[in-house]
């Protein structure tokens, strides 16, 4: 198994495979360093290239774009302060602000500046993260909100270099060209609306240009508007921040870093596989009475109900003829479990009626971990209002009316006395 280096093409070696021990590297990161103890990284590309941040601060690792999980990774090997300068985005998951929170209440020093970081960096700063640049202040102030603002298109072959102008260095670009006089007041603002109207990935001064209705042939104004970058400027401003800071640099990690456990999203079956699901559904809606909501869908096709009901059938003789399907049809919980899932389903009931037998499973467990128990009032209240649920008028005609412990010779007693006991529990 190897991995190629986004930086110079470099696979992992087969003795130096990731293990428990030797962490992996965020994906595509160059193994040659990674292999070797850091305790700075930087993250660039667009905004800064990384030969000139090697330059600037020998010795340090240097990786490409930030993508999420990646300040994860560095901080499990070791790296104390991460600058961020770029990070990836739309196709590719963005480094999120809890990342940000998470490494820097580990105990590393995160700094953010020109794009992506800066953005983080204005995010997370009540916890602690630094920002530099005038980006970062835009938008810790609130003058700048999204993302649009930073986005640039990247040649992963060419160290991520920008292929696309930033709308900050448009901005930064008419407001210095029209202070110089080479651009005038109305051809500044039209620069700028061109550049905002203008999907990020199209954005290059030739188009820009001709958008704003600027003419420039002699190409003065396009060499004059690409000296004007204000992402570079942040970013070697950050750098030489962090260069500054080299006689104090944090300890690397030496403790291990556990990812935090992660929401991964709503699970319909609260903890249950479907078999355990279906079957205890089962016995909370027929011992409660709730599957008379339910119960003509799943008796339909069976050999009782062969003939559609007519007006000559009497109510008793209907009731006759589920009670005989109900004492066949539930001699095989998984088979009408099964039934019961996929109409509940259809529905849109499935979830609504799991959540309810579980709240009373668990609120009844607790009460009893408390020792809470139900009066007698209560209790009684209970089988009342079940029974009737059941269609009988009280408890005692329910319980009256079953056979070999079960109601209409079908439903087993155990299953709503369980139903009762859960449900005066929880109601204690």
């Amino acid at each position: 198994m190897t991995s190629g280096c986004r930086w110079c093409g470099c696979s992992f070696p087969a003795s130096r495979r990731p293990t428990a021990t030797v962490p992996v590297p965020p994906l595509g990161a160059c193994w040659k360093r990674w292999s070797s103890p850091v305790t700075t990284t930087v993250f660039t590309g667009p905004s800064l290239g990384p030969d000139e941040v090697r330059r600037l601060l020998p010795g340090v690792q240097v990786l490409p774009p930030a993508r999420r999980g990646d300040l994860y990774a560095v901080r499990e090997a070791g790296s104390g302060r991460l600058l961020i300068i770029d990070g990836t985005f739309s196709h590719t998951l963005a480094i999120s602000p809890r990342e940000v929170i998470e490494v820097t209440s580990d105990g590393a020093e995160v700094i953010g500046a020109s794009s992506m970081g800066a953005i983080r960096a204005a995010e997370c700063h009540p916890m602690g993260t630094r920002g530099i640049g005038a980006i970062y202040r835009a938008y810790r102030a609130g003058i700048l909100t999204s993302d649009d603002a930073v986005a640039v298109t990247t040649n992963p072959d060419d160290n991520y270099a920008a292929v696309s102008v930033a709308l900050v260095n448009v901005h930064a670009a008419a407001t210095q060209l029209r202070g110089r006089g080479l651009l005038s007041a109305s051809e500044a603002v039209a620069l700028k609306k061109a550049a905002a109207e203008t999907f990020f990935a199209d954005r290059s001064w030739p188009h820009l240009l001709r958008q704003a209705g600027i003419g420039d042939r002699g190409g003065l104004l396009e060499t004059a508007c690409r000296r004007v970058d204000l992402k570079r400027r942040d970013a070697l401003r950050a750098v030489r921040f962090v260069a500054g800071l080299a006689a104090a640099v944090p300890s690397p990690h030496t403790t291990a870093f556990t990812r935090p456990v992660r929401y991964t999203g709503h699970d319909p079956l609260l903890g249950n596989d479907s078999r355990t699901a279906g079957e205890e559904l089962v016995r909370w809606l027929f011992g409660s009475g709730r599957y008379q909501k339910y119960v003509w869908p799943l008796v339909v096709g069976e050999p009782e109900f062969a003939r559609s009901p007519g007006a000559q059938d009497r109510p008793h003789q209907l009731r006759e003829r589920l009670a005989t399907t109900l004492a066949r049809v539930l001699r095989d919980t998984r088979l009408i479990a099964d039934r019961l899932v996929c109409e509940l389903t259809f529905l849109e009931e499935f979830e609504t009626e799991l959540m309810q037998w579980h709240a009373v499973r668990r609120v009844a467990g607790l009460k009893k971990a408390e020792g809470v128990e139900p009066g007698d009032k209560l209790i009684r209240r209970t089988r009342e209002s079940l029974a009737i649920a059941h269609g009988y008028e009280d408890w005692r005609s329910l319980a009256s009316d079953s056979t070999d412990g079960k109601v209409f010779g079908a439903i087993p007693l155990t299953w709503i006395e369980e139903a009762c006991a859960n449900l005066s529990l929880a109601r204690a």
